[in-house]
């Protein structure tokens, strides 16, 4: 196993740092647990973020899930530079995402 901190800042990032953001990586399989300010960029320095299989939000303060927002986006709208083969939602044609887990009332707003 794996673990790389890609960030550990408190609230507010430290400069160059990020908030609350690891990366554990075993066997071919990637968690993202949790996804604090800056720690997309941080994510994008160590793997493809479309390589991520699961996200687990700790809680839901703004410092662990803040970045949930430009993923979010980037999945949906980033121009690749190659495609990428992404499995589909089995019955859809809609690409699969990474498994987001997070406490209650969060499903809601991470959709």
């Amino acid at each position: 196993m794996r673990i790389t901190v890609l960030g550990k800042s408190p609230s507010w990032q430290d400069a160059g740092g990020a908030c609350s953001g690891y990366l554990i990586e075993e066997d071919g399989f990637s968690l993202l647990l949790d996804c604090g300010n800056g720690v997309f960029s941080k994510l994008r320095g160590q793997l493809d973020y479309v390589d991520v299989d699961a996200v687990l939000i700790s809680h839901l303060h703004a410092d662990h899930f803040l970045d949930l927002v430009p993923y979010s986006y980037a999945l949906t709208y980033a121009p690749r530079q190659q495609p990428v083969p992404v499995d589909r939602w089995p019955g859809t044609d809609s690409p699969a995402r990474p498994e987001l887990h997070v406490p209650t009332g969060g499903r809601e707003t991470f959709r």
